[in-house]
């Protein structure tokens, strides 16, 4: 018969509660199995520690499933902080890795940089970064979008090939997407500077070399990479596991460079390694972060460079006053408290995914595939991509009965080449039963039986849009005043500064070379609710990796 104190009552299944009651069998104290379970559960927020009160650390520190660093307990306490032993090694790992690599230096020393030829018209920032990445083993650059992010890094390299010509360096992204983009704009600045090629460009994943469990690889610290550096764009998307295995698979003497923006949106799983490494002491202190802050996508005082950046202070009366001006050209909201809501949410799609959806070639519907991507904070409810992706594939094919249907893959298939976050197009009149997919300057063709794990593209979640851009963007914000549902009880939650952020800066408008008109801009769908939550709300994950 089973003994009532030994079981812990918990309101909702899951891991947690598998860990409170394995915690209260072992230690027999309830107590501990509720803060142990508490410390399983934040997770679920990002985080990957939790704070204690001074109580509850003095608690734990007597528990026999909780010790030192040097302990085997299946927790770890640092102060007032709790940890699970896997998150708090990795945290480790990283922390002693980037120290390491900041205080040693690179060993070339200083370099000069000429101020003639492809470095001439290089902006102070961007010479700054320039100097970090060849003076220093281990080197941020951080800066919003259009500030010069993949030129710098261009004439990083240039500069160091000249040094060295056989330099075996890296290019790298989270997702397949981003690597994409991250080539074809290294591709376009190698024209430019008369370099012969660009490193190979991949995501880490196929960097590392996934094992067949799809959490351990082949790169490891017993077999490191052959690099001498390693550059990877879009770092703030990188989890603190996968940065530890990152950093655990680098030689000894590689450089490494994070590339990103510091308020977007953090990784999915658990930690905040980007934003925690801007912000540690000893990189600071040491030079080794610099932020690019001229942009050339945003005009300087422009409506996206406004909003951006009221957005980035927290300021909702500031950010909603701008939304609800009359005379903007780029930036449009729409109140979802608005009688003719739907009718202008209608007319968007129609108006702007229909060159896409004229489309009759592979060719023709990716290179349109950009022109417009709806984006949501949550995935599922009336709000959430799944249901936006469903009314516009309906509304599009009344118009075009056999209009292309963009596809996202979802999970990493090296055998099939195909990443999580490539986007292709399913065209019913070439071959409905193949995803069309970019191969360099041409197009390739994968089954569709051989793909289970994708997803209509038409809408995509903000965080999926990581490292994208799109000429139209239509961001969807749930009313606060919602009603939860079961699919998405706490989409409240999403809503953050930098997830507004990042969805608004994923628009990249062009000029119409014929009228010198703007081509592009921004529509929002929310009510003023959700804009002053996102506005008042910054995500805060429990970390210790800055501190």
């Amino acid at each position: 018969m089973k003994d009532p104190k030994n079981e812990l009552k918990v309101s909702k299944p899951g891991v947690e509660a598998m860990v409170q009651n394995f915690v209260l069998r072992a230690g027999r104290d309830e107590r501990v199995a509720e803060i142990c379970g508490r410390a399983i559960a934040q997770e679920k927020e990002g985080g990957v520690c939790l704070p204690l009160t001074s109580e509850e650390a003095e608690c734990m520190n007597a528990s026999p499933v909780v010790s030192s660093a040097t302990g085997q307990g299946l927790f770890v306490l640092e102060g007032n902080r709790l940890y699970t032993r896997r998150n708090w090694d990795y945290e480790l790992k990283v922390r002693e890795r980037v120290a390491d690599m900041v205080e040693r230096g690179a060993d070339e020393g200083k370099i000069d940089i000429p101020t003639d030829g492809a470095f001439a018209g290089m902006k102070a920032c961007q010479r700054e970064a320039l100097q970090g990445m060849v003076t220093h083993r281990f080197t941020i650059m951080t800066g919003g979008p259009g500030t010069g992010k993949t030129y710098t890094i261009a004439r990083a390299v240039k500069l160091l090939r000249e040094q060295n010509p056989n330099l075996k360096l890296g290019l790298a992204a989270p997702t397949g997407k981003a690597a994409a983009r991250v080539k074809e704009a290294m591709e376009t600045e190698a024209k430019v500077l008369g370099l012969e090629s660009i490193p190979e460009t991949t995501t880490l994943h196929k960097l590392l070399e996934s094992n067949y469990d799809f959490v351990t690889f082949k790169h490891h610290h017993d077999n490191p990479l052959d690099l001498e550096w390693l550059i990877v764009d879009e770092a703030s998307m990188i989890s603190l596991s996968m940065m530890a295995k990152l950093l655990d698979a680098l030689p000894e003497k590689c450089r490494l460079t994070l590339v990103g923006d510091a308020f977007q949106l953090s990784s999915v799983e658990p930690g905040q390694v980007f934003g925690d490494l801007c912000r540690m002491k000893l990189v600071n202190d040491h030079g080794c972060k610099c932020e690019l802050n001229e942009s050339n996508r945003f005009q300087a005082g422009g409506e996206i460079d406004t909003l951006a950046g009221f957005i980035k202070m927290g300021d909702s009366a500031k950010t909603l006053g701008f939304l609800k001006k009359e005379d903007t050209k780029l930036v449009h909201y729409y109140c979802l408290k608005e009688d003719d809501t739907q009718r202008n949410f209608n007319r968007l799609i129609e108006n702007l995914f229909d060159e896409f959806c004229r489309q009759d070639t592979p060719q023709g519907a990716l290179e349109a595939m950009n022109k417009c991507r709806i984006l949501c904070a949550v995935r599922k409810g009336p709000f959430g991509c799944e249901k936006l992706n469903d009314r516009v594939r309906r509304k599009m094919q009344r118009k075009y009965p056999n209009c292309p249907i963009p596809w996202m893959i979802t999970r990493n298939d090296s055998t099939l080449g195909v990443s999580n976050g490539d986007v292709g197009v399913v065209l019913a009149l070439y071959a409905p039963d193949a995803l069309s997919l970019r191969d360099g300057e041409s197009n390739r063709d994968v089954p569709l039986a051989l793909l289970a794990d994708r997803e209509k593209a038409f809408a995509s979640t903000i965080h999926k849009a990581q490292g994208s851009e799109y000429e139209n963007v239509i961001i969807v914000l749930p009313p606060v005043s919602a009603e939860k549902t079961e699919e998405e009880p706490d989409f409240q939650r999403a809503l953050t500064r930098e997830l507004l952020y990042t969805a608004l800066t994923r628009v990249k408008t062009k000029i119409d070379e014929t009228t010198g008109e703007i081509m592009g801009g921004v529509y929002i769908f929310a009510d003023d609710k959700s804009i002053e939550e996102c506005c008042n709300k910054e995500t805060k994950r429990n970390t210790g990796l800055a501190d």
